[in-house]
Formats: structure tokens, C-alpha cells, sequence
């Protein structure tokens, strides 16, 4: 490396520097539909479709963010809500953005909030394929009602058994000349789980985390 390397090196650093990791990110969208009813505004949830993905789970419209349908994060949002929910972009009213989520499963989550009148809200027609029913809460329950928390612990697996019994390792620590403690499961950390309880339903995970960083941005 000479010194003309190391001013090559300064004219590439970014100005403004940001998250590089050694795998590819997912990206995905959400949108926080808001809907005022009689003076108050409630939450607009989907209930996810048997058979799918996270199937009967409890969260927003959205998906991944796909470079050639989407321009921009909001249209994604606007996309992903009309395919879901039924409801056109047209009847949407997008008033901002929340700080983005990045996952611990290697995911970065862009949040969008707008408004939906109730006319539309109430004859949506969601998507079977994707969508068992809309819920409609009141942003007001979820002000005056904590959500529960809870803890899962996340791992480092070098190894792994598949459903045939067979062993897999994926990261050859020993062969590496590695410490021993790289051989088996390491950096066991906790992460939180939050969970609202709503109308028979449980409102858990990132939807949670979601509903209630809103919540706070309220107060």
C-alpha cells in the first residue's frame, strides 16, 4: 500500500457512512394504517392466511421492497397495502415515516404511516390468498394497556441436524484451528418479545414493537 493508495482510500470513504454487513440484507416495507371512526383513530391489522408464511399471525400490511415495481419506499407500501387489503393507492393519505427496523434475522424494515378513511377501511376486500380478516383497534387501547414482554435467545450455530437426522456443519471451526467454544452454539443473548393481548387475538413480535414505538411518538 503506497500513499497514493491511502488518498485513493479517502476519496472512496462514503460522506455519509452506512451499515455494511457481510451477507445481503432483506428489505421489506410496512405500512401503519390509521382510520379515523367516530373522532378516534384506530389501527388497521391484517390476520395472515392459513398456508402462508407466518401464517394466522397478527401485523400490517407490507412486504419486500422490489426495485422493479418500486421507485421509492412509499410506493412499495402503497403496492403491498392495495395487493393485501384491496385498498387502492388512491385512497391512501401517507403523512410520514418512522425510524427504520433492522431485524435480528438479518432484515431491514422501512415503516410508513397513513391514513385510511373508514368507508374504505370497512369494504376493503383482502386478498384471500394472503388475508383471513382485517382487526381495527383503537390506538387508544394500546395508549392505556403495556404491552407484555417476553425474551427469546438468539445463537450463533456452527452446526446443525436436519429433519432426516443427518449433521450439517456449516462453519468448520476445529478444521479452522479455532478455540473450542466455536465448535458448539456461542454468543447466547437475549432479545425482547413484546405482545399485546386484543380482542381473542395476540399482537406479538415486530407488529408489537411497531404499535408501540407509535404509542410513544404519541405521547
Amino acid at each position: 500500500m503506497t500513499s497514493d493508495d491511502l488518498r485513493r482510500l479517502e476519496l472512496r470513504l462514503p460522506q455519509e457512512p452506512g451499515i455494511h454487513r457481510d451477507e445481503p440484507l432483506l428489505d421489506f416495507v410496512v405500512f401503519i394504517p390509521l382510520v379515523p371512526i367516530d373522532g378516534e383513530y384506530h389501527l388497521l391489522f391484517e390476520k395472515r392466511a392459513r398456508g402462508i408464511r407466518q401464517e394466522q399471525e397478527i401485523c400490517f400490511p407490507g412486504g419486500s421492497v422490489e426495485p422493479e415495481l418500486d421507485s421509492t419506499v412509499e410506493e412499495a407500501a402503497l403496492r403491498e397495502t392495495h395487493e393485501e387489503l384491496g385498498i387502492s393507492p388512491e385512497e391512501l393519505t401517507i403523512i410520514g415515516r418512522m425510524d427504520g427496523v433492522l431485524t435480528h434475522w438479518g432484515g431491514i424494515i422501512d415503516v410508513v404511516i397513513g391514513t385510511v378513511d373508514a368507508d374504505s377501511a370497512l369494504s376493503c376486500s383482502p386478498n384471500p390468498q394472503e388475508v383471513e380478516r382485517t382487526i381495527l383497534a383503537p390506538v387508544r387501547y394500546f395508549e392505556e394497556n403495556l404491552p407484555e414482554s417476553y425474551s427469546i435467545r438468539v445463537e450463533f450455530q456452527p452446526s446443525y441436524v436436519d429433519d432426516q437426522g443427518q449433521h450439517h456443519t456449516l462453519f468448520p471451526a476445529k478444521e479452522l484451528g479455532l478455540p473450542e467454544r466455536y465448535r458448539r452454539p456461542w454468543a447466547r443473548r437475549p432479545h425482547e418479545v413484546l405482545a399485546y393481548r386484543y380482542d381473542g387475538e395476540t399482537i406479538w413480535g415486530i407488529t408489537a414493537g411497531l404499535t408501540r414505538r407509535l404509542v410513544d411518538l404519541l405521547r
